[in-house]
């Protein structure tokens, strides 16, 4: 379901487990008495493997939105850099003003080529 979460999905396969394992001894006492029983235990096994497999994908997905989630809010709001902005009126400024962006903005590996461009934009 759309509102589950990680840990929601960690019980339910611990319950899963836990379950199957108190089957598989409850199913040896009927094997004594039902030798015919085997092919309901290799359903059950199948069935218990398939959602099995579909909690652990579902749980898979929801780490990756969640990932997903937390890098798109974080990536939508820049962290407040102070740089001089360079008006352009006094060319003197412009080597410091490049070396500093440079140093503080062109050379961090955090932010994306597009964040660099719109710092720069924003300091001009």
């Amino acid at each position: 379901s759309a509102s589950a979460t990680i840990e929601m999905i960690d019980a339910r396969i611990e319950k899963l487990n836990t379950t199957f394992k108190d089957y598989e001894k409850v199913h040896l006492d009927i094997l004594s008495i039902d030798e015919q029983d085997e092919e309901n235990a290799a359903n059950l096994e199948d069935k218990y493997f398939d959602v099995l497999s579909k909690l652990n994908t579902l749980k898979r997905n929801l780490a990756t939105t969640e990932v997903r989630q937390c890098s798109s809010a974080s990536a939508s709001k820049l962290p407040n850099i102070d740089v001089p902005t360079f008006t352009g009126k006094d060319f003197t400024k412009y080597t410091p003003f490049m070396q500093l962006f440079t140093a503080v903005i062109d050379q961090n590996k955090s932010l994306s080529d597009v964040q660099k461009l719109f710092y720069l934009r924003t300091f001009l």
